[in-house]
């Protein structure tokens, strides 16, 4: 992390995904709005706030596997 912005700029990354404890998610997605990163896929068990100009997606991932356990059992 502490090379988040340069090696965001020198690869022209615009998208990351975030899959960290609900405590340190708020923070990481700080620390890639001020890298430029776009988009960002949050996997982390807690909502986080991202300014309008960056596209911010959660995935609950434990809606997810729900989900698919539902279906595999019907």
């Amino acid at each position: 992390m502490d090379r988040l912005k340069e090696v965001v700029k020198a690869r022209n990354i615009e998208v990351a995904i975030i899959a960290t404890p609900a405590q340190s998610a708020q923070i990481v997605a700080t620390q890639l709005v001020d890298a430029n990163i776009r988009g960002i896929m949050n996997f982390a068990p807690t909502q986080i706030k991202v300014p309008p100009h960056v596209v911010l997606r959660n995935v609950f991932f434990t809606s997810a596997l729900d989900n698919l356990v539902y279906y595999l059992s019907r």
